[in-house]
């Protein structure tokens, strides 16, 4: 699929569904609008824990009750569920293939995101670029992710590598787009260091009206237009499923410490997920159960159950309520048992 406002690989088998019959309806969403998406990358978060491991069924039955649990707000054919190893797959075969390109013309790869990967890269024309937006007393603020270099140090080296093979282009790679303010970090940095952006290469890329156009937005500051692997017009919202779980969610500092808000309560009143207020609490109580459920799965396979500090060594920060209605655990809790916790708190 192409236009004028971007490039795509989209295909239906994208789409993580068992039934045609709803796999053309949700594709039709996608087109005409309001569909909210989930892109699933439970399997990649889990491998960055040391020492853990968990069966394909436990997280097919992850990725089922959290599915099951938002379906309780969304409709069926307008709730989207992005498949783990096809999103993933296509954005890995793409990076290699603008990492080539950028190897034959002297510009870099930039690659945002922790879960996107290929083995078979070429060091020169790629790096990593670990950055997020912290909320602070003071506002939101741009710096790298828990446990990675800083942000200053990062581009730095990125810049030096640039000038050493006498380019400026850079084409960032990233699992998608949100809402038009995501391409502000893109824009400050490049500004201010002196790159060209070639492309953008997305997983979800929104586009439409208002605040979600924000492929073709990308488009006007960029040479080439946009690789989207999902294209959703319009679209309700769209969610990580990682932001689902305790390990994610919107990150800030608190206590001089990092810490991450999950989407849904007791951590959240779910607006960050389009969660609806009435259901907020139906829906938060099926979403922990399915987050025991798949610890307990976890702690099965390990000789201690799994604790914060062990999430903390792969990037995962600390989970810390803003509404003041759990306390935030100690690095050396259980995991398991502060979700037991939570779920009391419902």
């Amino acid at each position: 699929m192409s236009n004028e406002i971007f490039e795509s690989s989209f295909s239906t088998d994208l789409l993580k569904e068992y039934s045609d019959t709803t796999r053309d309806a949700q594709a039709a969403a996608l087109q005409s609008g309001n569909a909210f998406i989930l892109t699933e990358d439970i399997r990649k978060l889990i491998a960055r824990i040391p020492n853990t491991t968990v069966s394909t069924n436990a997280l097919e039955r992850f990725t089922q009750e959290t599915r099951t649990a938002l379906t309780k707000a969304f409709n069926t054919n307008s709730l989207i569920v992005a498949d783990e190893a096809t999103l993933y797959g296509k954005l890995a075969v793409k990076l290699a293939q603008v990492s080539q390109e950028a190897e034959n013309d002297g510009g870099v790869v930039i690659n945002l995101d922790r879960f996107i990967d290929n083995p078979y890269l070429l060091k020169k024309s790629y790096a990593r670029l670990s950055m997020g937006r912290f909320g602070t007393s003071s506002g939101e603020k741009l710096r790298e992710r828990l446990g990675d270099p800083p942000l200053r140090e990062q581009i730095s080296e990125i810049s030096s590598s640039l000038k050493e093979r006498g380019s400026n282009k850079v084409t960032f790679i990233d699992d998608g787009l949100s809402t038009i303010d995501a391409l502000e970090p893109y824009v400050t940095i490049a500004q201010k260091e002196g790159w060209q952006i070639k492309q953008f290469i997305l997983g979800v890329g929104p586009f439409g009206e208002g605040e979600w156009n924000s492929v073709p937005e990308a488009k006007k500051l960029s040479e080439k237009a946009p690789f989207v692997v999902l294209p959703a017009k319009n679209p309700l919202d769209w969610v990580c499923q990682r932001d689902v779980t305790v390990f994610g969610g919107k990150m800030w500092v608190k206590n001089q410490t990092l810490v991450t808000t999950p989407y849904f309560y007791p951590f959240s009143n779910g607006a960050s997920a389009s969660l609806p207020s009435e259901k907020l609490i139906e829906i938060s109580k099926s979403i922990l159960i399915a987050n025991i459920n798949l610890l307990n799965e976890i702690n099965l396979n390990r000789t201690l159950p799994l604790k914060f500090l062990d999430c903390m060594a792969a990037g995962y920060g600390l989970p810390a309520s803003n509404l003041e209605t759990i306390r935030t655990p100690n690095p050396e809790e259980y995991i398991q048992t502060y979700l037991e916790e939570a779920l009391n708190t419902l």
